[in-house]
């Protein structure tokens, strides 16, 4: 009785925090939600390694597969990230996509949000998986994809805004106009300092440990041919 007690304080309060923390977010409400489902996911990942799953179990569960075999795993890598202990591959895309994915949020309607995911996602995924012939994981695929997609969009439709008002700006921010133009240079020149690093590890002059180099790549070229797309097909851009 304690235990379902506690379990459902748990339940409550994390609705509450995630009900704050929607309010604080404003026009980022499905890139938070898309961080607390990762979260969630990743919790159950680490369930099934200490319930004790063998490596083949986890792959066929939570990855894609050499073969393009009908596994969950084909459906849910998309979501998943490297196992307990390695925290970093999540918590680097979570990163990345707090920053890129809420910029690019406030620039698409929420059918466009959650289809660009699926679309750019499970095809770079896919994509990858074919062209190496190996397994993987991991949602960065996307999440690079609105890195490229916010840069681009920003530079064919909304260029003025990426512009300074030069008797507003301060070297040091300490106004919004300052603050503004800082913001938009870090969004808009991040993305290509990426790209050169993908490209880097692609000839072999930076290390790429176990990064999915081909599925980021791939996601960042989706990405910017979306925001590309949306210009000329006369797409309405927000």
């Amino acid at each position: 009785m304690l235990e379902s007690e506690k379990a459902s304080r748990i339940r409550v309060g994390c609705a509450r925090l995630y009900r704050v923390m929607c309010e604080r977010a404003g026009s980022s409400r499905l890139t938070l939600s898309l961080i607390f489902v990762l979260m969630a996911w990743y919790i159950v990942q680490t369930a099934a390694l200490f319930a004790g799953w063998d490596s083949t179990k986890l792959g066929y569960w939570f990855a894609t597969n050499a073969s393009m075999d009908p596994t969950p795993g084909m459906i849910f890598a998309l979501f998943s990230h490297a196992f307990f202990p390695n925290t970093g591959h999540i918590l680097s895309n979570l990163v990345v996509l707090t920053v890129f994915g809420g910029a690019s949020e406030r620039h698409m309607s929420a059918k466009e949000y959650i289809s660009f995911l699926l679309v750019v996602g499970y095809a770079a995924t896919f994509l990858s998986t074919a062209i190496k012939s190996s397994s993987t994981l991991g949602s960065s695929v996307a999440v690079y994809g609105y890195a490229a997609f916010y840069p681009v969009h920003m530079l064919l439709i909304h260029r003025d805004n990426t512009a300074f008002r030069s008797e507003k700006f301060r070297v040091l921010p300490t106004n919004k106009e300052s603050v503004r133009v800082y913001r938009e240079l870090i969004l808009i020149l991040v993305p290509p300092a990426l790209l050169v690093l993908f490209l880097g590890q692609a000839v072999g002059l930076i290390p790429v440990g176990q990064q999915n180099v081909m599925g980021h790549a791939i996601g960042f070229l989706l990405g910017a041919s979306w925001a590309l797309g949306r210009k000329y097909l006369d797409f309405k851009p927000c």
